[in-house]
């Protein structure tokens, strides 16, 4: 057993007849937790194109994770830098990791960072990603 779930379990016997404790008894029989993080959907909310560590985690996730399923990109780069550099940066580096499946969307600025250092990497023919999440998620 995992130590999320025995924690789970945990606060759930310490709090009868509450939803924690329901949700405790599911995860003592066994539902409720996927058997692998690597089959769960997962999204990937990133400020990609600045410092490397997100090119890192973007291609870390891309090469382990066969379910990554979104990439979001926060933080979108304005001003002299056109909007949506960040996730066609993204997007370029899915496609040479062979994961064109994957969506990336633009998110918007909620930070004012405008450090993007990788705008000449990206090649002027890949498009500008969409903005809209719900839009461009798939179903699961």
């Amino acid at each position: 057993m995992r130590e999320e779930q025995q924690a789970i379990i945990e606060l759930g016997e310490s709090m009868p007849g509450s939803a924690f404790a329901n949700l405790a008894a599911e995860v003592r029989r066994g539902g409720l937790w996927p058997r692998s993080d690597l089959r769960t959907p997962m999204v990937l909310d990133t400020d990609i194109g600045g410092d490397p560590d997100d090119a890192i985690a973007l291609a870390a996730a891309a090469r382990v994770v066969p379910d990554l399923s979104l990439v979001l990109i926060n933080d979108e780069t304005g001003g002299d830098i056109p909007y949506g550099g960040r996730a066609r940066f993204a997007r370029v580096l899915l496609d040479e990791l062979g994961r064109g499946d994957v969506t990336v969307v633009s998110g918007h600025s909620v930070g004012g960072t405008r450090y993007f250092c990788v705008d000449p990497l990206v090649p002027a023919a890949v498009p500008f990603r969409p903005a809209g999440v719900v839009a461009s998620w798939k179903s699961f």
